[in-house]
C-alpha cells in the first residue's frame, strides 16, 4: 500500500473534485473525503492511503492536476 501525503494547495483548488477524486482512488466515505479535504484548507497535512490496485502516481498527478501539493511515499 501506498501513501499520498497532502502537505498543501495552490489558489484555485478544486475542492469538489479533490473529494470525488478521494473517495473513488483511496475508498474514503463522503464524509471522510470532505474532511480530508477540510483538513488541506485548514492548513493540516493529510495523509491519504490507496489501495495497491491503484496506481499512486497516476492518483497523485490527479491530485496535482486538482491545485495539490502532495508527495508519494511507499511502493
Amino acid at each position: 500500500m501506498s501513501r499520498i501525503v497532502l502537505r498543501s494547495w495552490s489558489p484555485g483548488l478544486q475542492k469538489i473534485s479533490l473529494v470525488h477524486v478521494l473517495r473513488e482512488e483511496a475508498g474514503l466515505s463522503l464524509t471522510a473525503a470532505k474532511e480530508s479535504v477540510d483538513d488541506l484548507l485548514a492548513g493540516k497535512v493529510v495523509t491519504v492511503d490507496i489501495p495497491e490496485e491503484r496506481k499512486p502516481l497516476t492518483v497523485a498527478e490527479q491530485i496535482r492536476s486538482l491545485g495539490v501539493i502532495c508527495d508519494i511515499i511507499g511502493p
